[in-house]
């Protein structure tokens, strides 16, 4: 792609004053250029450290493709790929809400793991992971904080453990809240279909 001759040329120095000025406004009104919360947030049961490292080097073996299938009654094919040079995992499911693609990222922040789920229901609910079993089977990731989601007692996904029966076999159960409640949303059921790196999906409305 050639530049057009009228496009402006911005020197770094010049992009770090228009950053900087622009994240020194929205600070006060607690709005971050990345679009995530902004709010000093944490869970006292986060795992940091080396453990949260480690579970993401594990977590990484969800790259391929799954068929999936959901107590709610739908089921498909689901992909997860490494992103962004192996910064995130990412899911991409249009298998959920026909349609409609929903993403999951499972990424790094400093030295805890975070999962960030753009739902259908709107919101993007930020999880940190909580536990993660000994033996490499289980994590769960609890709510942090959020985007588009006025108040916790609007209705979001708060809550998703992983659970590896063996590589090529894992359910997802994730939890609801609403309300001052947390209810059981469904359990999703994957089968490995193909290792590394899938072709990315297409379609969404």
């Amino acid at each position: 792609m050639t530049r057009s001759a009228s496009a402006p040329t911005w020197s770094r120095s010049r992009a770090s004053q228009v950053v900087l000025a622009l994240a020194m406004i929205l600070a006060p009104l607690g709005i971050g250029l990345g679009g995530c919360a902004t709010q000093s947030h944490t869970n006292p049961s986060e795992i940091r450290g080396p453990r949260a490292a480690a579970a993401y080097d594990l977590l990484k073996r969800l790259e391929g493709e799954w068929e999936s299938k959901s107590t709610k009654g739908w089921g498909g094919r689901v992909q997860w790929t490494m992103i962004a040079g192996g910064s995130a995992l990412c899911q991409f499911d249009n298998a959920a809400h026909p349609g409609q693609m929903m993403l999951t990222l499972i990424h790094p922040d400093g030295d805890r793991l975070l999962l960030t789920h753009f739902c259908a229901a709107k919101n993007q609910p930020r999880l940190v992971l909580t536990r993660a079993s000994d033996d490499g089977k289980e994590f769960t990731f609890e709510f942090l904080d959020a985007t588009n989601l006025a108040s916790r007692d609007v209705g979001h996904m708060d809550q998703v453990t992983f659970t590896f029966d063996a590589d090529d076999n894992y359910t997802e159960r994730w939890m609801w809240y609403s309300k001052g409640k947390m209810s059981k949303m469904e359990d999703v059921v994957s089968r490995r279909i193909s290792r590394g790196t899938p072709s990315l999906p297409t379609g969404g409305k």
